[in-house]
């Protein structure tokens, strides 16, 4: 799963130059998928122009081998380090791994 989510990474990263950073959590990153499981996405943008519930539509997630799911966060200028921390924060709690995290 981590080579194909790390391939789909690069392709999107591609397509999403406002891409900071970009990680998964949950079942895949803590290693314990099963059947059934779907692979929860992270991403950290410069800025978005759609509204937080829209943001996921303009992303490809059929290229990847299990249903997946995308979370993606604004990382504003004035608080860049503070959201930087808390993205951690919160991935550390969820079971994420640090070599699941991608910088673009």
């Amino acid at each position: 799963m981590d080579r194909a989510t790390r391939s789909w990474a690069a392709r999107e990263a591609r397509r999403h130059p406002e891409l900071l950073r970009l990680g998964y959590f949950g079942s895949y990153a803590r290693g314990d998928a099963g059947v059934g499981s779907d692979l929860d996405v992270i991403a950290i943008v410069r800025e978005a122009a759609e509204p937080f519930e829209r943001r996921s539509l303009i992303w490809d997630l059929n290229p990847l081998p299990v249903p997946a799911e995308i979370i993606i966060y604004t990382l504003p200028a004035q608080a860049g380090i503070q959201v930087l921390k808390w993205f951690f924060s919160i991935l550390s709690i969820l079971g994420m791994k640090s070599g699941n995290c991608l910088d673009f």
